[in-house]
């Protein structure tokens, strides 16, 4: 076992990096939509792209909280230690 706190950060960076892949496949799909909806005026499409735009940062700041969250120190730690004792014990 590494450093725990470089293994978190590692961690962390990954789910963080994991999220915002996923949170990009889904504002490109939204704004898709958004952009081929050819009965919105363009008032109407401004003002859905900027709401969109508000939810994809929401989404990202609680994909950041939650990368946080889940990878600290502890939690990484017990993650190992919850994996070699299934691969001891073939749960």
């Amino acid at each position: 076992m590494d450093d725990p706190k470089k293994a978190a950060s590692r961690a962390r960076h990954a789910a963080m990096n994991a999220a915002t892949e996923e949170i990009t496949k889904w504002y490109d799909a939204e704004k898709a939509k958004i952009v081929a909806d050819t009965t919105l005026s363009d008032h109407e499409r401004r003002a859905k792209l900027f709401d969109l735009m508000l939810d994809l940062g929401k989404r990202a700041k609680r994909a950041e909280a939650k990368a946080r969250r889940d990878n600290t120190a502890g939690k990484v730690i017990e993650r190992e230690a919850l994996e070699r004792y299934r691969e001891r014990h073939g749960d």
